[in-house]
């Protein structure tokens, strides 16, 4: 998809979690318009449980007619309880909610995941020693 966006900030640097108060670090961040979308490009990965990434970059979610934010877990007083409908999507990858579809040896370490393939119950034991 091909798109012609006007850049309306740029940004580099922390902002503080709204919910937590602790530092976040999104890296170069670009605020781009194109017509009525607004979209926030990052250079880092970031957590978005919060406001904080749209509230850091002058744009309050509660101002816009849709938000769309890839996150496994939003606090529902930042973006659910004022939303007139809200939709979870759930996309494939590392912070898919769907536990069963993790690769169980995909975790390499001392604490590997204890869960199982789908319709098995793990246990301690099926940690290795």
């Amino acid at each position: 998809m091909r798109l012609q966006a006007r850049v309306v900030m740029l940004a580099t640097g922390p902002y503080y979690f709204e919910s937590r108060g602790n530092e976040q670090n999104a890296g170069d961040t670009a605020v781009l318009q194109a017509g009525r979308i607004t979209i926030i490009v990052t250079s880092r990965p970031v957590s978005l449980y919060d406001r904080s990434l749209f509230l850091a970059h002058g744009r309050d979610p509660q101002n816009f007619d849709l938000v769309v934010v890839k996150s496994p877990h939003c606090q529902d007083r930042f973006f659910i309880d004022w939303a007139a409908a809200n939709y979870n999507v759930d996309a494939p990858g590392s912070t898919s909610a769907n536990l069963p579809s993790h690769r169980r040896n995909s975790a390499r370490g001392p604490n590997p995941p204890r869960w199982g393939p789908p319709g098995r119950h793990s246990s301690s034991s099926d940690s290795p020693s």
